[in-house]
């Protein structure tokens, strides 16, 4: 029997966060990156960046324990969602199909558990939003444009690629040696990469990649969260010593 026909993937959409503390992770989501609430409702916020102009890229949801609820890929056409569904079961994976509107935002969402143990979604609509480039008065923060890529940790990194490749994604760079794959960076956006999975205690999510406007954004915000005095941040080229000097 031929493997059903995979859906055609147009990029990385969304990813929904689970956080301890919602109103410190706004603080640092919005007030400090400068992602633009779309929505909001007790526990939960629906998040974009500036150049966006669908409805979210990021969920913010309260709950006991920090977790990467989903990751979400858009699809190009409402029956490429009957096609996710249907490649997913075929490779014998729980899948729920969800009808329109009841994601908020969103219509009809297939969600599956994948062979790599992550809960990925599949949708085509999202409501349209404005993008707010022009909006100035709304910048803050790093001034975040638009999702980029998901990174993925996974013990085993040639499953995870062979499961990318049979949903229609390209390969752009790879680690490898010894007969052996540490990592690989795939796409359906003309860009770089979508997804990268690198080679680790998984499933896990590893980090959230966001564009920004311009490499002195990353800069400045590299500068707020140093002067908020926070330790958690690691900085490649930039700022340094006491003059403040720059490398780049």
């Amino acid at each position: 029997m031929q493997n059903p026909q995979p859906p055609d993937i147009v990029r990385s959409a969304c990813a929904e966060l689970v956080v301890t503390n919602l109103a410190r992770s706004r603080e640092f989501w919005v007030d400090l990156l400068g992602f633009h609430v779309t929505a909001e409702e007790p526990g939960q916020l629906w998040l974009r960046g500036y150049a966006e102009s669908a409805h979210h890229s990021l969920i913010l949801r309260e709950g006991e324990r920090a977790a990467c609820a989903a990751i979400s890929f858009r699809v190009r056409t409402d029956d490429d969602v009957d096609r996710a569904v249907a490649f997913y079961v075929a490779r014998g994976c729980r899948v729920e199909l969800i009808e329109s509107g009841a994601r908020r935002g969103l219509g009809r969402v297939a969600r599956v558990r994948d062979p790599l143990g992550f809960s990925v979604e599949l949708f085509h609509h999202m409501d349209p939003v404005d993008r707010l480039l022009m909006r100035w008065d709304l910048h803050r923060g790093a001034e975040i444009s638009r999702i980029d890529h998901i990174n993925i940790a996974v013990p085993d990194v040639q499953q995870a690629y062979e499961l990318y490749r049979d949903l229609g994604f390209g390969l752009s760079e790879t680690i490898e040696g010894n007969d052996h794959l540490y990592a690989t960076w795939m796409y359906r956006k003309p860009t770089v990469h979508d997804i990268a999975m690198t080679e680790g205690v998984g499933p896990r999510l590893h980090h959230l990649g966001f564009a920004v406007p311009e490499s002195s954004n990353i800069l400045r915000t590299a500068d707020l969260i140093s002067a908020r005095g926070e330790s958690c941040i690691e900085r490649g080229p930039g700022r340094h010593g006491v003059s403040a000097a720059g490398d780049l």
